[in-house]
């Protein structure tokens, strides 16, 4: 059953976080960097209101992060990926490289596009390899990718071989989501592949591979025994962001366990991301159930915790000319953070506690800079220092839900 929730909020306390009474609370001074540099903002940070949850159906906790009462009115409206190849505004072509596709906005605004997101079709489904801003063009810009789908180059049934029609899902697994986020390695993203399909099919008992493809991640989640207990967390699920009105990001923990938290600057970006969010989270418990595992959900204070920001120097890189990410890495937490440098301000913030498979991989960002063609700009570190491996930019973590880290 789905438990109410109880709505909460933060202040900065001590590096953490305590929980205090119902309202706003004021965001803290940016923090310095452990080097001692202060990074700029050039506009005040809003306010955060806190946390609503749990929320909680079976084995799986959903928490809402919520914007304060001056978060800014959404100042760009984002196309999405789904938006866009569904009303013909946005094409993905095959270029014949695995990692790389071209992807053309013929929208009349800019396109946001979320790591690990899925599209389906061409020679092998794939999966987005790093966030984009995509302004509008025609003629098309590299989409960095990884392909979910080991066993094909050629075309499937009646779907073009050229280009991909569809984006409904999102990798999902913290092992899967830390080597597309992190590790940024193709084997890694085709062992974890195989893994959470392993794990689906013996939590229910049925071989969840398609015979169209059997290496598809893509087809195996729309098997019909995942959609039947889908539909149930759903049901249970799905309406929560019109309950809590200012939600613009989730944290989930699967048997007890916090695994990942995605928050947005903009509550609309937010909504339209919203049914593949759900579905990340629901098929990492489906993945993950066991009938042996009683845990409770994380406290308020541990998903606060979770959403502190990992210090250090930040791995940076710029896909396209209105992108900027910035990658931080603990042995245990991967953390990026999407910035629109023409409004200067943040766009997408996402946590992932690490799976082992994904932590042995190569460094971040030489395997980022192989697949953009780019160079890196700082390299991230590998030891978690308790002292300053961990730093607070403010309540939540989050640096508030607006302007922003941007230069």
């Amino acid at each position: 059953m789905l438990r109410p929730a109880a709505f909460l909020s933060l202040a900065a306390a001590a590096g953490l976080m305590a929980f205090m009474s119902r309202g706003p609370v004021p965001v803290e001074p940016l923090a310095p960097s452990p080097s001692g540099a202060a990074r700029e903002a050039p506009l005040p940070e809003p306010a955060l209101a806190g946390l609503a949850g749990p929320f909680v159906h079976e084995n799986l906790a959903l928490y809402l992060v919520r914007a304060g009462p001056d978060h800014p009115a959404d100042p760009v409206d984002y196309l999405t990926l789904s938006e866009g190849l569904e009303a013909g505004q946005v094409a993905v072509e095959e270029t014949g490289d695995v990692n790389e596709l071209k992807v053309k906005n013929r929208a009349g605004r800019p396109l946001f596009i979320q790591a690990g997101e899925v599209i389906r079709g061409g020679r092998q489904d794939r999966t987005v390899g790093v966030d984009l801003i995509v302004p509008p063009s025609p003629e098309g810009i590299a989409l960095p990718s990884f392909c979910v789908e080991q066993g094909r180059w050629s075309q499937r049934g009646g779907e073009r071989s050229d280009s991909f029609a569809t984006s409904t899902k999102m990798v999902a697994s913290k092992g899967l989501r830390g080597a597309v986020n992190h590790s940024k390695t193709q084997g890694a993203v085709w062992q974890n592949v195989e893994a959470t399909k392993q794990k689906l099919s013996e939590n229910l008992a049925v071989q969840v591979d398609d015979a169209r493809s059997a290496s598809s991640y893509e087809l195996a989640l729309d098997h019909e025994a995942i959609k039947e207990v889908q539909g149930a967390y759903r049901e249970e699920l799905s309406g929560l962001p019109a309950k809590v009105e200012d939600a613009v990001g989730l944290v989930w923990a699967v048997n007890g366990e916090l695994v990942g938290a995605e928050v947005y600057g903009s509550r609309k970006l937010f909504l339209k991301l919203w049914p593949k969010l759900l579905d990340v989270a629901v098929i990492e418990a489906v993945a993950e159930r066991d009938a042996k595992a009683k845990a409770p959900a994380p406290t308020p204070a541990q998903v606060a915790r979770f959403l502190v920001v990992p210090g250090g120097e930040a791995e940076q890189q710029t896909p396209t000319s209105r992108t900027r990410v910035d990658y931080r890495r603990t042995p245990e937490h991967g953390y990026y953070e999407t910035t629109d440098t023409e409004v200067k301000a943040w766009v997408h913030r996402s946590h992932t506690d690490l799976d082992a498979v994904a932590t042995r991989a190569p460094q971040p960002a030489r395997q980022l800079q192989n697949l953009l063609g780019g160079s890196s700009s700082g390299a991230l570190s590998n030891v978690f220092d308790p002292g300053q491996g961990l730093q607070v930019n403010n309540a939540l973590g989050l640096g508030g839900l607006g302007r922003g880290n941007a230069p």
